[in-house]
This record gives structure tokens, sequence and C-alpha cells, in this order.
């Protein structure tokens, strides 16, 4: 499904992006990149104008007020990132 899309992604600096690259590869995929940015609002407005395609945490989406941008899933492809939160108490 990806073949011929553009893709809007995040830098190599990013721990998701990190994953979603381990994940195509795993699979064979080598789409093409059209942006690399680590701001979600501009990566938003590229898809919104129908110039590509994104993998973004489904939680970051969920706010978007755009109306021309589609969440779609992915069959059979489950992404999990754990975030781990450690405290200290005097």
């Amino acid at each position: 499904m990806l073949s011929g899309e553009n893709l809007g992604r995040g830098s190599h600096l990013s721990d998701y992006q990190k994953i979603i690259d381990r994940y195509m590869k795993f699979l064979g995929i080598e789409p093409s990149s059209s942006i690399i940015s680590d701001y979600p609002p501009f990566i938003n407005e590229l898809i919104a104008t129908n110039m590509g395609v994104s993998f973004l945490p489904q939680l970051s989406w969920y706010f978007s007020r755009e109306k021309n941008i589609r969440l779609l899933n992915i069959k059979g492809a489950e992404f999990v990132r754990y975030i781990n939160i450690t405290c200290w108490l005097s």
C-alpha cells in the first residue's frame, strides 16, 4: 500500500521514528520520504494538502481538527512504545 507514496516522517533522533523504521525494514518496505520534520503540525498540513502519508501516534492526532486528514488502521500491524516514569521521593 505504501508503494509510490511520499512519507512525512520524523528525524532519526525520534525514538518513535526508530520503531517505525525498524518495523518497515523487517517488512522489507522502503517508502520514499517527502519531508523529514519533528514538528507534527507541519506534517499535518502536508498530509491535509494531499502531499503524502505519515505514521504518527494516534493520540497525537486525537485532537486534530483538520477535516482532510483520515486515520487508517493497518491490519496486522502493532506499533507499541513504552514510556517509563520514575519518581524520587525525598
